[in-house]
């Protein structure tokens, strides 16, 4: 303690600096290894970074932001990431000058001097945050003004390493859920996962049109490729929207704090209106969605009924706010009656972020499609992210389609100009398409994975990407921190909070993590500080609506786990810790566990559980891929021989099919229910919830049964058949007649599979072409006009028409049944009926020649 004495702390250090740290015990180093760096002179340095400045910093030189802690102007932090990054330096003496990053040495050796040099610094970086230290080692004296040494460090880029990640099981077991759920009906999927600058990996699934507009599934069709862009929904509301605000208040040019009418002095209360605060809303308010806006005024439907929240057709109940222009949109807005006083609660609202759309393009003097590709998209180098992609060189194809017929959600809503057709490649949004020209705040923007990928590496980076500095740290770190209200919201976030969005985000990110969804089925989530991302993107809509009655914005796809983020998202995040096989078994196993017990009690309180079956369906699938050498799959299926599947409704099927009278059925619908009952008392013992549904529907099917027809019986038939055998009739009605009745008799004389429908149509068929007939003109002398009694001569004879003796055919065939259609064959009615109504209807004249074999 000899050595203190009273000075000043500054002196101190100075003193302390300059004798080594001599008094006391001295922490000794190692010499710094300075390895020989790659450097590329006379390069371009345009741009915008994370650190560009000049050292040293002096007192004497002006505005250097000098700082008397002295060590302090040496050293800067900056965003890198192991095995990438470099620097830009110049200066007139570059060899009066050490570079260290993270206390390692980086030689200049080979730059020259007063020109940008390159300088590659990936084998010194970590992953995180980094510190660079620039420090003067040769006196003042000897150097001139022109000494200093400019520094700029650009922000990382994202690094393809995904096919080192290729044998991760964490990734195999999305793949693996995936894929399952496409094939028990799932759409498609496009998923990228970042970590630490690092593309881990990325895959696509299933095609961009996954069903036909009558809800039939496609098998074929163009693919998702890595390339396809899906619809952002309200992912827009982050990655156009928020970030081109974040720029401007980065910039001095918005200030959150300022009131809506100091960028749009239109925007003001009304006389009217029941709820004031417009004059004195805030850019900060509707960025919290506290603007007290309601949260669909639905501007593009004059039907819509604000009070009621409903499609009232002709009631024109919306007609203040409605429009379908863009050029009126904003004044609608502005129009838009509060819901509550601004500030007072939280509603997540669309018109919020359609409004701070209109602040930025007011501010920018640009549309908000334009300035997000001028201010990011574009300096970023992305190309598979834009608004309105089929204006902008897309194809439908490479886009995935959502809703299948319009925005008509399967045919239950309607309003004027809607859409009926499959949507692909324009926006779903109703407000977006109809009111906003593809172009909005809070939705519109379409991307792939990828891109939208590099978008959540920007925030990652605090701030930027490559040579190009979006935002300042001060600004995200005000738009990501919780709000007073909710630790779930930010300024436009979606935060984890403690756990509070964890069903979507996962709750293994940190409490930081950030993100959004989409209605279409996107989700985005950033964790800043493990220096990881997730994105999510699935066309979940493009399926048929499970029931529009009960819940029309309730899709067949929304009933898979990929639908439901959550799943994915876990396991996403847990596979960057290199969660090991086992683990991932026990996992799966638990989920199936937890969803069979959600099943059953679904079920007790009377719930429909098809939904939960199809995911039930898909895990099995999994859990089967997986069994091979996994002790922990095989000791659960040990444990339990079958899997448990929901076999009520087939057995109270079953119940209900022995129990039906028969007796009035045709003979090919009893073989039918019988061979149903069969196959589905085999099915009770199925391990796939699918097939036993399957088989239910089946056997519902059979118990329909056809009924037979019983109205006229082969002797009534042939009691009253009119022979012509006095050539009474005119040859072409007659004809007409006999085909008619023909068919009648070759049905009935196979009864048993005669049903009644068809029955029923011969009949009538038969009763036409009786009332059709024409006397002929040389009838019988003796006035002898009875049409019934038919010719006595051999089967087949001809009458002195030259017509066959039908009623003795009539005869022969009933003694001869091996010649008629075998029972359970019944292809041959429809055709006789079509032709006994055709002959009836029209008498055509055809020669009438019976032949034997023609009785078949």
């Amino acid at each position: 303690m000899g050595c203190i004495r009273r000075v000043g702390w500054r002196a101190a250090a100075i003193a302390a600096i300059a004798t080594g740290l001599s008094c006391g015990s001295v922490l000794a180093h190692p010499a710094p290894l300075f390895a020989q760096q790659a450097v590329q002179a006379d390069v371009s340095a345009n741009g915008s970074f994370q650190i560009d400045r000049s050292y040293p910093r002096y007192d004497s030189q002006p505005n250097s932001g000098y700082d008397d802690s002295l060590t302090t102007n040496a050293e800067n932090s900056f965003v890198g990431f192991e095995g990438q990054g470099y620097l830009l330096v110049r200066s007139a003496q570059p060899d009066a000058y050490r570079l260290y990053v993270n206390g390692k040495g980086v030689s200049l050796a080979g730059s020259q001097a007063n020109v940008w040099n390159k300088v590659d610094i990936s084998d010194v970086t970590v992953n995180g945050n980094n510190i660079l230290q620039v420090s003067r080692i040769t006196p003042d004296e000897n150097l001139g003004s022109k000494s200093l040494l400019d520094v700029k460090v650009p922000y990382p880029k994202l690094l393809d390493a995904a096919a080192e990640n290729e044998g991760n099981d964490g990734f195999r077991l999305i793949d693996q859920i995936i894929q399952a759920e496409i094939d028990h009906g799932f759409t498609s999927a496009q998923i990228v996962i970042t970590k630490n600058g690092k593309i881990v990996k990325e895959s696509s699934y299933g095609l961009a049109n996954s069903y036909a507009q009558d809800g039939t599934r496609l098998t074929s069709g163009a693919q998702v490729t890595n390339d396809t862009l899906y619809d952002l929904a309200s992912n827009t509301k982050m990655y156009a929207t928020n970030y081109a605000v974040q720029k401007l208040v980065s910039e001095g040019k918005i200030d959150i704090n300022k009131r809506v009418q100091d960028y749009i002095p239109a925007f003001k209360d009304g006389d009217n209106d029941a709820i004031k605060g417009k004059n004195v809303l805030t850019v900060k308010e509707i960025l919290q969605h506290q603007a007290g806006f309601p949260a669909d005024p639905q501007y593009h439907n004059i039907d819509y009924n604000p009070q009621t929240g409903k499609t009232e057709p002709g009631s024109k109940a919306n007609a203040a706010l409605f429009t379908q222009h863009r050029d009126e949109a904003l004044s609608k807005i502005i129009a838009t009656p509060l819901d509550y006083m601004p500030g007072t609660k939280t509603v997540y609202s669309d018109v919020d972020y359609m409004l701070l759309g209109f602040i930025v393009e007011q501010v920018t003097g640009q549309r908000l499609d334009e300035y997000v590709a001028q201010s990011y998209y574009n300096p970023m180098g992305l190309t598979h992210v834009t608004f309105n992609p089929l204006q902008h060189g897309f194809t439908k194809d490479q886009v995935a389609a959502t809703e299948l017929n319009g925005n008509t959600r399967d045919g239950i809503i309607s309003f004027d100009n809607i859409r009926t057709h499959t949507i692909q490649g324009e926006v779903h949004d109703e407000k977006a398409f109809y009111t906003m020209e593809g172009v909005s705040g809070h939705a519109g923007l379409f991307s792939n994975a990828h891109d939208l990928a590099a978008l959540t590496q920007v925030t990652i980076n605090r701030g930027g990407y490559g040579e190009n500095r979006f935002f300042d740290r001060n600004t995200l770190d005000q738009f990501i921190k919780p709000k007073d209200a909710s630790n779930t919201y930010g300024l436009g976030w979606r935060r984890e909070g403690d756990n509070g969005y964890y069903f979507y985000f996962s709750p293994i990110v940190d409490s930081s993590t950030v993100g959004h969804t989409g209605w279409t089925g996107t989700l985005t989530v950033i964790d800043p500080v493990n220096n990881a991302s997730l994105v999510l993107l699935t066309n979940a809509k493009n399926s048929p609506v499970v029931n529009n009655k009960v819940n029309p914005n309730y899709f067949v796809g929304n009933q898979f786990l990929t639908s439901g983020y959550g799943t994915i998202a876990t396991i996403a995040f847990d596979a960057l810790n290199n969660g090991s096989v086992e683990s991932n078994d026990a996992k799966l196993v638990d989920a199936i566990n937890q969803l069979k017990d959600e099943i059953a009690s679904t079920q007790q309180a009377g719930g429909d559980v098809s939904g939960l079956n199809k995911r039930l369906d898909a895990l099995n699938e999994v859990l089967n891929q997986r069994k091979d050498g996994s002790s922990i799959i095989e000791g659960y299926l040990n444990g339990e021989s079958t899997p448990r599947v929901d076999t009520s409704s087939l057995k109270a099927a079953i119940d209900e099919a022995t129990q039906l009278d028969t007796d009035s059925w045709t003979t090919s619908s009893r073989t039918k229910l019988v061979q149903a009952i069969d196959a589905a008392r085999a099915g009770l013992t199925s391990t796939s919830q699918q097939d036993v549904d399957g088989l239910t529907t089946e056997l519902r099917a059979a118990m329909a049964g056809v009924e037979r027809y019983t109205a006229m019986s082969l002797e009534q038939l042939e009691s009253s058949y009119k022979a012509n055998s006095d050539g009474v009739y005119e040859q072409g009605s007659y004809e007409a007649y006999q085909k008619a009745y023909d068919a009648l008799h070759d049905a009935l004389a196979n009864s048993g599979d005669l049903s009644k429908t068809d029955g029923e149509a011969l009949a009538a068929a038969l009763a036409t072409a009786e009332a059709s007939l024409k006397k002929a003109d040389n009838q019988n002398p003796s006035g002898n006009d009875d049409k019934t009694k038919p010719n006595q001569g051999h089967t087949g004879e001809k009458n002195d028409a030259g017509v066959t003796n039908d009623k003795n055919v009539s005869a022969a065939r009933k003694q001869a049944p091996g010649s008629l259609p075998q029972t359970g064959d019944v292809s041959w009615v429809a055709s006789a009926v079509a032709a006994a109504i055709g002959v009836a209807a029209t008498g055509a004249g055809i020669v009438y020649r019976r032949k034997r074999d023609d009785q078949s």
